[in-house]
């Protein structure tokens, strides 16, 4: 009994398995459609752009410069669509002098990606604005830096090249008045040891508007940060044949000096880095004060003029 029972089971899964597959594939194709058309409310928080009909006139002050939007629409389309996708623009019109207004949001103000999307809600749905006489001023512009060259490099703050080095701007009259400059995007400096050129944009404030070119040339000079430092108490060490039957004998033994680099390599630099010596070559008996020499590495010299070593030079007995 058992096998018939398993049997009967056996051809019903089997006859026909060509139908059952593709009645299987279409029954989970049509779940997936239903699930997609399943609609879905929600929230996104967007930006609010606001713009003056009239030219002469410019927005000073917004309550607000988002909102909150409260969206249905079918749940496959909602999981490909970003806040970013969606936008809320306003045009205030009908507006004949400066003052304090504020407007209502509608649905029409805000624009989505596609027609299948609906608002149903919107947060504030009223916003205060300040609206002031248009203006147009020069405003200088300033580089963004960001963080410090590497260590023992700095930048050439008097060779700054910048290209154009203003802008004209136009904005409300409120907004500009207080305004002298304006700076570009961030130009990363961390770990920079060489000049270099970058090309950024300048960075304007909300409500302000570039009635001139905004991209910026910017020249950056790096060099190594030079130093001085003072080196006390270094031997004085002869070198060279005096005249015959001669020696030299050391008056000033030690001498102190001052040496000028860059900043990480004079920290490196001991005293016992420093050779200093004077030439007796040739030298007749008798004192003689003679400037002393050093051997110092490439990038690092003296600063100043060389000190003066006194010395006899005596008979041999």
């Amino acid at each position: 009994m058992s096998q018939k029972w398993a049997r009967t089971i056996w051809n019903l899964l089997t006859e026909n398995w060509g139908l059952k597959f593709v009645s299987l594939l279409l029954a989970i194709g049509f779940w997936f459609y239903a699930a997609g058309k399943e609609m879905v409310e929600v929230s996104r928080t967007i930006p609010l752009r606001i713009e003056m009909e009239k030219r002469e006139f410019s927005v000073a002050r917004g309550s607000i410069d988002t909102i909150s939007v409260r969206l249905r629409a079918p749940r496959a389309l909602l999981s490909v669509v970003s806040a970013g996708d969606i936008s809320a623009f306003h045009r205030i019109s009908g507006i004949a002098q400066g003052g304090e207004y504020s407007f209502r949001i509608s649905s029409s103000d805000i624009k989505a990606p596609s027609d299948e999307i609906k608002v149903v809600g919107i947060f504030p749905e009223i916003v205060n604005v300040a609206i002031d006489e248009t203006i147009v001023k020069k405003l200088s512009v300033q580089p963004n830096f960001v963080g410090d060259p590497a260590y023992g490099y700095r930048i050439l703050k008097d060779k700054i090249g910048i290209d154009p080095n203003a802008i004209l701007a136009e904005g409300s009259k409120a907004k500009l008045s207080g305004l002298d400059s304006v700076k570009t995007e961030p130009i990363e400096l961390v770990g920079r040891t060489r000049s270099f050129r970058k090309l950024v944009h300048v960075m304007l404030g909300p409500n302000l508007r570039a009635v001139s070119d905004t991209i910026i040339d910017v020249f950056v000079p790096i060099r190594e940060e030079y130093s001085e430092q003072t080196f006390s108490n270094v031997s004085v060490k002869p070198l060279g044949i005096s005249s015959k039957d001669s020696y030299p004998e050391l008056e000033t033994e030690t001498i102190s000096f001052e040496l000028k680099g860059p900043a990480n390599e004079l920290e490196r630099l001991s005293r016992g880095d420093v050779f200093v010596y004077i030439d007796v070559t040739g030298l007749e008996k008798g004192s003689h004060e003679i400037p002393a020499r050093f051997v110092l590495p490439d990038t690092v010299s003296l600063k100043g003029e060389p000190p003066v070593v006194k010395l006899d030079i005596k008979k041999i007995h």
